[in-house]
Formats: structure tokens, C-alpha cells, sequence
């Protein structure tokens, strides 16, 4: 085995090891810092499939804004150290009854239905896709990308608004 294969099997299993401890742990800190090696392990994956676009998205959406959202909500939430989250014994059985389901069907597709085929006869390298996204989210896309920006901005005011005390 290669040292590439090697590094490529280790980040899948941290990937995976963190996300079952994010999911499954009673205390909320270490299930947010569980979530952020869940993001970088995700963001290495994207690396190896050679789209480094999406690995740079993921570490910038989900690690520096997502995660750091719910790093500040947990930090300044009081008494947030002795809050301990727990899931009834019927949730996590049914939990994993679909991650198995999921995992199968995901596998079935993967190794019974065949290889999938990456269309190389398009010649185009890193920059040019990054560069024909961004041209299409500003002319052809433009409205939905910015209807998108809206409901955001929307969720961020409600989000707001909610949390105002009420005097």
C-alpha cells in the first residue's frame, strides 16, 4: 500500500470516526469539535477526488462560517459545560437501522450497477470550471442566485429577531 492510499484510508476513517462521535456524544462541545474534523476530513476527501474547488467551499462555507456559528452559539450560551444532550434508546436504533440502509444502497450502487465514466473529452482545467461557474451564477443563474441570497439574509433577520429579549 502507498503512502497516498494510506493517508486517503486514514482520512475516511477519521471522517467517519468523528461523525459517529459528533452524533452520538451527550456533550455538545466535543460534538461541535467533532463536526469540525467531520468538515476538514470531508474537505481532504474533496482533495483526493481532484475538486479542489469544492474542498476550498467546504472549508470556507461550512468550517469558517457554518462551524464557526455554532462555536460562538455554543460559547456563549450559559452554562453550556453542564448541559447534557440524550437521545432515547429508540432513536439511535432507528438511526442506525437507516445509516445501514443508506450505507447498503450506497454500496449497491457504487459496486453492483457498475463503474461511473468521467467524461474527459471536455479539456477543461481547474480554472476554467471555476471560471464558467462564476460566469454562470452572474448571467444565467442570476436570479436564483440572488433569490437564494435573500432567503439567507431573511433567515439571518429571523434568526435575530428571535433571539431579542422581549422587554
Amino acid at each position: 500500500m502507498s503512502l497516498s492510499e494510506l493517508v486517503f484510508h486514514g482520512i475516511c476513517i477519521m471522517t467517519v470516526v468523528s461523525g459517529f462521535y459528533a452524533v452520538y456524544t451527550e456533550n455538545l462541545v466535543h460534538a461541535v469539535f467533532a463536526l469540525l474534523a467531520t468538515f476538514f476530513g470531508m474537505a481532504g476527501l474533496f482533495v483526493y477526488l481532484r475538486a479542489d474547488f469544492l474542498a476550498a467551499l467546504q472549508v470556507l462555507v461550512y468550517v469558517g462560517g457554518i462551524l464557526v456559528l455554532f462555536l460562538f452559539g455554543v460559547m456563549f450560551t450559559q452554562d453550556i459545560y453542564r448541559l447534557k444532550i440524550s437521545a432515547k434508546p429508540i432513536n439511535r436504533v432507528w438511526g442506525m437501522i437507516l445509516g445501514v440502509g443508506f450505507l447498503a444502497s450506497f454500496f449497491w450502487v457504487v459496486i453492483l450497477k457498475g463503474r461511473f465514466v468521467l467524461d474527459t473529452g471536455v479539456g477543461m482545467t481547474l480554472g476554467q470550471g471555476v471560471e464558467a461557474l462564476g460566469g454562470l451564477l452572474l448571467t444565467r443563474y442570476v436570479l436564483a442566485f440572488e433569490a437564494v441570497t435573500l432567503l439567507i439574509v431573511a433567515c439571518m433577520v429571523g434568526a435575530i429577531l428571535l433571539t431579542l429579549k422581549r422587554e
